[in-house]
């Protein structure tokens, strides 16, 4: 009976396959796993936005529709108080824009020179023609940062069917998400 080299049995050959289809297995459960958890990881962001801003939004609401005499500040002044409260964090800046796409208030106080002035966003059209919240990721072209855009409506009421005061623009900061993930699938890797 002739000998066979140990690289030529057909044990080694099974043994090699197996562990393959366990790499290869591995590989597979852990791009599942990584994309899953990037989505949780943005729901998760997305989500705590969202609660902070019906807070925004209901005491933005209330401001829009306040009685004003000489006395009282400012609308302008007011909705800054509120949304600088608000824009902590992951929020780099809140802009209350009203129903004629003219900016009322800025939480950045370095661009404080668009107050006034009409805005010339298209999510923030969207977001008043179709009367729900729209948003996007982009990039930001200062710091080349992924940034969350959020546009929704303040309606006169609680019912979505009311008249819309204005909207809500929001830029929050989502690239530490991205980078959370990149962290651990560098540590599988």
């Amino acid at each position: 009976m002739q000998k066979v080299s140990f690289f030529n049995s057909i044990h080694v050959k099974l043994v090699l396959i197996y562990v393959l289809l366990i790499i290869i297995a591995l590989q597979i459960i852990g791009l599942y796993f990584s994309k899953e958890l990037e989505e949780n990881l943005k729901m998760n962001f997305q989500d705590s936005i969202f609660q902070r801003i019906d807070l925004v939004q209901y005491s933005i609401r209330e401001e829009m529709l306040k009685e004003r005499d000489e006395n009282s500040p400012s609308i302008g002044q007011s909705l800054s108080v509120i949304i600088r409260e608000f824009a902590t964090g992951d929020i780099n800046e809140i802009r209350v824009i009203d129903d004629r796409n003219r900016v009322l208030a800025t939480s950045d106080i370095n661009n404080q020179s668009i107050v006034g002035q009409r805005g010339n966003h298209e999510i923030v059209n969207q977001s008043i023609t179709a009367q729900t919240a729209i948003d996007k990721i982009v990039l930001d072209a200062e710091t080349q940062k992924r940034v969350w855009i959020l546009a929704t409506p303040i309606f006169e009421s609680v019912a979505p069917n009311g008249e819309i005061l204005g909207t809500i623009y929001i830029e929050s900061n989502i690239e530490n998400v991205f980078d959370q993930v990149n962290d651990i699938n560098r540590f599988f890797s």
